[in-house]
């Protein structure tokens, strides 16, 4: 049985642990390009879906106004029919994301004064600690 010196071990040891290392290192780096890839093809489906979408209200205003026209109304009234419609439901959505944004800014405004009160509080408690 022949014995190696310790030092030829360790240089074995440091040698292999690089190798691995670096073997490490190339397969994280592919598989991140894989992933980085994939991500960016779904992130780019995900935008079509949703410019695919936007377009939905208009070919619904579209559909209503022809559907208005075939009715037997004259075009430029069908228009201003469809436009009134659109009109109130914005005026609707509005009033709604109106009330909506008030109840945010109040419960902002509470959780402010909260934290002030902490601050206030807490600032009193240093003084009387630096005082005392």
């Amino acid at each position: 049985m022949t014995t190696r010196p310790l030092s030829a071990i360790i240089n074995d040891a440091v040698t292999q642990g690089k190798a691995t290392f670096e073997l490490t290192g190339q397969v994280v780096k592919a598989q991140f390009r894989k992933s980085g890839t994939s991500a960016g093809v779904g992130a780019g489906l995900m935008v079509m879906a949703l410019v695919t979408v936007a377009l939905i209200p208009a070919v619904l205003v579209a559909a209503l106004t022809l559907g208005l026209i075939r009715l037997g109304l004259w075009p430029w009234a069908a228009c201003l029919i469809v436009a009134a419609i659109a009109l109130v439901v914005a005026a609707i959505l509005a009033l709604v994301g109106i009330r909506v944004m008030k109840k945010v800014s109040a419960s902002s405004r509470e959780a402010i004064t909260q934290v002030k009160g902490t601050i206030a509080a807490l600032s009193g408690t240093a003084k009387a600690t630096e005082e005392g």
